[in-house]
């Protein structure tokens, strides 16, 4: 599914500020899963007072991640392991592990141009010289806003020979530093044993089913897996897409996750059965106005969320003004005309009508 004509798409043509051919192709290259194994440490530092965490990574490219969030001691806090069929998470914290289907990173509706293609319609790129981060040369990539004047979003350090982006830094409407991931040593061995994906639950441990793993799924088949009536925003930004929705079992209620991109942020707004309790990072909620009644607005390191009830409950997060927050909010379809929609098939995004279902 792609925006097919609108004024922005119109006035601003995907070109490329500063940008080589050789720098598009890098960053198309971040797209796509690696082919090769790698292992290291990472650095992950959110919001403001740059608290950070430390994280063991360990990658096949047969399917196997191994991921653990470490103490100072370097001792491990959870541990998340998949050998590409079963994913664990060992939260240690709370003694409790987690047992499921892992995420697959193949099985997306847009593909890596077409995912290029949007990100290039929305924003600018620029070369910014090199860099070295775990001591590997790397080239820097500029994401900058198409305003003038333009404003910088996302920093990149991208390893030229695997494609993996070894820094990534994330700036805020300000211009200041809200986030940054970053490798503070990598090892590309020719391969990483299998056991090394491999998990056993300690004895004693409660084990859990979680169903997380996002399917991508087109509207019409979250429609028929769920009792809930879809209920998708009529209006979202300009530049922002339908991309999938995917079904999330939590605390015994089906959730709708509805997700948007624009090629670099994320929107995404959540529906469940009323009553359900939707817990979501955010500081200091304040009450808005919207249309259904009120709602309520909280902060966070990575946008904002707005939450409320119209028969049943929903969450929008994502890194928008609360206007459009708001209107987002009152653009959502009652069940009725929700039903109208999608008899029709058609959703109306800002202006234009781009089919969602088959």
């Amino acid at each position: 599914m792609f925006i097919k004509g609108t004024l922005a798409a119109v006035l601003f043509l995907p070109v490329v500020v500063g940008a080589s051919d050789d720098a598009r192709a890098l960053l198309a290259d971040t797209l796509i899963p690696p082919e090769h194994a790698y292992r290291g440490t990472v650095e992950v530092s959110v919001g403001a007072a740059a608290r950070s965490k430390i994280v063991e990574v360990a990658v096949s490219p047969e399917g196997g991640v191994r991921r653990e969030i470490v103490d100072r001691l370097g001792l491990p806090l959870v541990t998340i392991v998949s050998d590409g069929e079963t994913e664990w998470i060992y939260d240690r914290a709370r003694g409790v592990i987690w047992k499921g289907e892992p995420a697959d990173a193949d099985l997306k509706l847009l593909d890596p141009d077409e995912e290029m293609e949007l990100l290039l319609e929305n924003y600018a790129m620029r070369s910014a010289g090199a860099d070295i981060v775990a001591d590997r040369r790397c080239s820097v990539i500029e994401i900058l806003t198409r305003t003038k004047p333009s404003r910088l979003l996302r920093r990149l350090c991208v390893h030229e020979e695997s494609g993996l982006v070894l820094e990534r830094r994330t700036f805020d409407a300000q211009g200041e530093e809200s986030g940054s991931v970053r490798f503070l040593s990598l090892e590309m061995p020719a391969s990483l044993p299998e056991r090394r994906f491999k998990f056993r639950p300690p004895a004693g441990v409660p084990v859990r089913s979680h169903q997380l793993r996002p399917d991508y799924m087109k509207l019409a088949e979250a429609a028929e897996a769920t009792a809930l009536t879809p209920r998708i925003p009529r209006w979202v930004p300009n530049g922002f897409i339908f991309e999938s929705v995917n079904l999330l079992a939590y605390r015994g209620a089906t959730v709708l996750h509805y997700r948007y991109s624009d090629g670099i942020d994320a929107l995404s707004v959540f529906q469940a059965p009323s009553g359900t309790h939707l817990k979501f990072p955010g500081q200091r909620p304040r009450q808005v106005a919207l249309g259904a009644g009120n709602g309520a607005v909280a902060l966070w390191s990575g946008g904002k969320t707005l939450s409320w009830s119209s028969e049943d409950r929903f969450v929008v997060v994502g890194r928008l003004s609360v206007e459009s927050l708001r209107r987002i909010a009152d653009s959502i379809p009652n069940r009725v005309e929700a039903k109208v929609d999608a008899a029709g098939g058609f959703v109306e995004i800002d202006g234009f009508a781009e089919e969602v279902l088959p």
